[in-house]
């Protein structure tokens, strides 16, 4: 019946001249739709048997199903043809069948690699986490000997659980294997003033939790004075235990800065004495604290003369000499300063009576009389001195014993020459 149907002297025949002409329409179309379905039909057997180990349950039925239905179509359409519109809509539906197919497979190849490389990039990442988790104390204690800054860990026993190179040198041991104690051995090593109090204040914290921080001075392994700042912090682990982190940064640099910058500015430039400022705080601060003494203010004779026939290099010298040998007339622990110009002063501590200021001014005089300057030639410089004493609880400050002594100086004026004068209380008001 199929070949019946199927004309073959129509499609391709041959005139009297030997030349080839086509047939109908209708049998060009029944041409290709047989051809179509013998497209149909290797496709559908290379889906369903050469390649069906590539697809998932699911997916197989729906191939299987496109594949097999363009066959029974084919079929149904040789057997039983019908018109023209009919075949080509069924070579259509075959060609979107095709198509279909190709196109799912193609977007699975695609869904399959880029699933391929994502499990690959997390197999890659939970090798290289579970590298990392294997050797995390290797790592963990890598970190720490790293680290510039003391890192001790501890527990809320003052067990030590750890300590770094770095912090076991701060302490004065040799490195972290050498360190003996825990960590009130670390507390006790400050030899900061208010250590008693810094026990009591871990104490709290241990107790209440939180941070702390402080600064503290030891001696470190090579017997070095280190100012370190101390930050301690509570953390409470995953399985409730509490154990306290402590950092420790080496501030000695900062600290000599800072304590040269203080120097800088508490002292006078040429005589190396306090200056103004910073002697009437000290001074002020001791008659505060209710302690006695000698207040005395001394002034450079005939300076000026000195200053206009020789020079501001030669007035220097004078100065600096002054300065001299006040320094080696009174005390470490007295407060000399420069007062500005050719005045000095000094608040010499504990002295009582006036025969203890007779002694002690009379030993500056005498270091006075020792001053030496070459361009001086045989003049002798010689210096005027004015006294108050300060009592204790007289509720007088600073600046009231500044103008008692002043006005002494005042009287010794009148008489240059290595003079004192004490001031009485009631001469002025």
């Amino acid at each position: 019946m199929i070949l019946s149907n199927f004309q073959y002297n129509t499609i391709f025949s041959v005139d009297k001249n030997g030349c080839y002409y086509g047939g109908s329409l209708r049998n060009y179309l029944f041409f290709l739709q047989f051809a179509y379905f013998v497209f149909a039909l290797f496709r559908a057997v290379h889906l369903l048997i050469v390649e069906k180990d590539k697809y998932k349950r699911k997916r197989y039925i729906v191939v299987a199903i496109t594949s097999i239905v363009p066959i029974f179509l084919g079929i149904l359409l040789v057997i039983f043809p019908l018109v023209p519109f009919y075949s080509v809509g069924y070579m259509f539906s075959v060609f979107i069948i095709y198509v279909f197919n190709s196109t799912s497979d193609h977007a699975k190849h695609l869904l399959q690699v880029t699933e391929e490389s994502n499990l690959k990039k997390i197999s890659d990442y939970e090798i290289q986490l579970s590298e990392a988790l294997a050797n995390q104390n290797a790592i963990y204690f890598e970190m720490l000997k790293l680290q510039t800054n003391g890192i001790v860990g501890v527990d809320m026993d003052d067990n030590v659980l750890f300590i770094n190179d770095a912090a076991a040198k701060m302490f004065g041991f040799k490195d972290a294997l050498h360190f003996k104690g825990n960590a009130l051995t670390l507390y006790e090593k400050s030899e900061s003033a208010g250590k008693v109090r810094l026990l009591e204040d871990i104490q709290k914290m241990k107790e209440t939790g939180g941070e702390l921080s402080f600064e503290m001075t030891v001696s470190d392994s090579d017997n070095k004075k280190l100012h370190l700042l101390a930050d301690i912090l509570v953390v409470t682990l995953s399985n409730g235990r509490k154990i306290g982190i402590s950092n420790y940064t080496d501030i000695t640099p900062y600290k000599r800065m800072e304590k040269e910058l203080l120097y800088l500015s508490e002292t006078d430039e040429l005589t190396k004495l306090c200056n103004r400022r910073s002697g009437e705080q000290k001074t002020e601060l001791l008659l505060l604290n209710g302690k006695i003494g000698m207040f005395c203010i001394i002034d450079v004779d005939r300076f000026k003369s000195i200053h206009d026939s020789y020079g501001h290099s030669v007035g220097d010298k004078v100065l600096i000499a002054i300065a001299d040998s006040m320094r080696a007339a009174f005390r470490d622990r007295d407060i000399i300063m420069r007062l500005g110009g050719d005045e000095f002063s000094v608040f010499a501590i504990g002295i009582k009576t006036e025969e203890d200021v007779i002694r002690c001014i009379d030993r500056f005089f005498s270091e006075i009389t020792k001053i030496n300057i070459p361009e001086l030639g045989k003049r002798k410089i010689t210096v005027s001195a004015g006294v108050v004493l300060c009592s204790a609880n007289s509720g007088l400050i600073f600046n009231d014993y500044y103008k008692a002594a002043d006005f002494a100086l005042y009287k010794s004026k009148k008489t240059p020459g290595n003079r004192l004068e004490f001031y009485k209380f009631g001469e002025f008001d």
